[in-house]
C-alpha cells in the first residue's frame, strides 16, 4: 500500500460509526472512532456508534453490540435510540464519571426501598385481603407509568426510581400474600414462607450470574442477547394471548399457577415453564452487567449510575416474582396426594 493510503488509514473516521480496517492489524478487526472490537463482533456495529461528548473529548460505548437493533421493542428503557439520546450525554463538562461501585450503591438503595415496601405490602394485604386486586392494579399503573417516565433520563431515575421501587415492592408483597393464602387454603406450608424462600433464590441467582459473568463464562455478547430477547418476546406474546383468550372463557392451564394442584401434564408443563422463566429472567442480569461495564468504560456522567441501577432493580424484581411462582408450583406439586 502507498504511504498516502497508510496515512489515510491512520486518521480517525470522518463521522461517527464510520468503520475502517486497522492499518496495523489488517483483517483482524474494525475500529469505530478509536474503539476496537474483534472482527466477529464488528459487523454488529457497522452503521452507528453511540457517542457522548464529555469534557470536550469524544466518549464511545458499543451499546449496539449487545443490545441489537430490536432492544427498544423489548425494553424501551434501554433501547438504542433511548441510550443515544439519554440526558447524561448532554453535559458539556463532567467532573466525575460513572463507576461500578457507584452503580452497586445505588442499586442497593433501590433494593432497600423495594424490600421495605414489600414488607409493607405484605402486612397490608394480609390484614385486608380485599385490597389485593385494587392495590395491585394501582401499583401496576404507577409502576408502568414511572417506568416510561424514567426512560432515557438519569435525573428522573434518581427521583422517580424510588417511587418505582416502592410500588413494585408493594405489589410483590401483595402477590406473596396471594400465593401463601392459596397454599394455606389447602393446608400447605412453605418452610420459612414464600417471601424468605424467594429472597434466598433471588440472592443465589444474583451471586451465581455475577460469578458466571466475572469468570467470562457468560459475557452477554450479541448472540446471547438476541437469543434472550427473542425468548422474552415469545414469553410476552404467550402471556398476552393467554390473557386475551381468558375473556372468552378459555383457560390455559399451564399458564395458571392454580393448575399445579390438578396434576397431570398441565402441572408438569407449568412447573417447567416456571423454571424456564426464572432462568430467562436471570439471563437478563448478564446483559445488565455488560451494560453497566460498557457505560462505565464509555466515561458516562456519574448521574448515569442511577439509570443503570434502575435497570438492575427492574430485572431483580422480575427474578423475585418468578422465584415466588416457582416456589408456589413446587409446593403445590409436591403436596398432591
Amino acid at each position: 500500500s502507498s504511504p498516502e493510503k497508510a496515512e489515510e488509514g491512520r486518521r480517525s473516521p470522518e463521522k461517527p460509526g464510520e468503520a475502517r480496517r486497522s492499518p496495523e492489524k489488517p483483517g483482524v478487526g474494525w475500529y469505530y472512532s478509536y474503539l476496537w472490537f474483534p472482527s466477529d463482533q464488528a459487523d454488529m456495529l457497522r452503521g452507528d456508534s453511540i457517542i457522548g461528548h464529555l469534557s470536550g473529548r469524544p466518549r464511545f460505548t458499543p451499546f449496539k453490540l449487545f443490545m441489537g437493533d430490536h432492544a427498544s421493542m423489548l425494553n424501551p428503557a434501554f433501547g438504542e435510540e433511548t441510550i443515544r439520546n439519554a440526558d447524561w450525554w448532554t453535559d458539556s463538562a463532567v467532573a466525575e464519571t460513572a463507576s461500578i461501585s457507584g452503580i452497586i450503591n445505588k442499586t442497593g438503595m433501590f433494593a432497600f426501598v423495594l424490600a421495605i415496601a414489600g414488607a409493607g405490602g405484605y402486612a397490608t394485604i394480609q390484614a385486608n385481603p380485599g385490597l389485593l386486586w385494587p392495590v395491585t392494579l394501582i401499583s401496576m399503573a404507577v409502576v408502568f407509568g414511572s417506568f416510561f417516565l424514567i426512560r432515557g433520563s438519569a435525573r428522573m431515575a434518581r427521583n422517580v426510581g424510588f417511587v418505582y421501587s416502592a410500588c413494585q415492592g408493594f405489589m410483590l408483597g401483595g402477590i406473596a400474600v396471594m400465593f401463601e393464602n392459596i397454599l394455606a387454603s389447602r393446608e400447605i406450608v412453605v418452610p420459612g414462607g414464600i417471601v424468605l424462600q424467594a429472597f434466598l433464590v433471588t440472592a443465589g441467582v444474583l451471586i451465581a450470574m455475577l460469578g458466571l459473568f466475572k469468570a467470562g463464562i457468560l459475557t452477554g455478547g450479541p448472540l446471547f442477547t438476541r437469543v434472550v430477547m427473542v425468548a422474552t418476546v415469545g414469553v410476552m406474546v404467550a402471556m398476552l394471548l393467554s390473557f386475551v383468550v381468558s375473556f372468552f372463557g378459555v383457560s390455559v392451564p399451564f399458564m395458571n399457577p392454580a393448575a399445579a394442584f390438578d396434576g397431570g401434564s398441565s402441572a408438569l408443563i407449568g412447573l417447567g415453564i416456571s423454571g424456564a422463566l426464572l432462568l430467562l429472567a436471570s439471563m437478563w442480569l448478564i446483559i445488565d452487567f455488560r451494560r453497566a461495564e460498557e457505560l462505565v468504560a464509555a466515561g458516562a456522567a456519574k448521574e448515569s449510575e442511577w439509570y443503570v441501577a434502575f435497570g438492575l432493580i427492574v430485572t431483580i424484581a422480575w427474578i423475585y416474582l418468578e422465584a415466588m411462582r416457582l416456589i408456589f408450583y413446587l409446593a403445590a406439586f409436591t403436596s398432591r396426594d
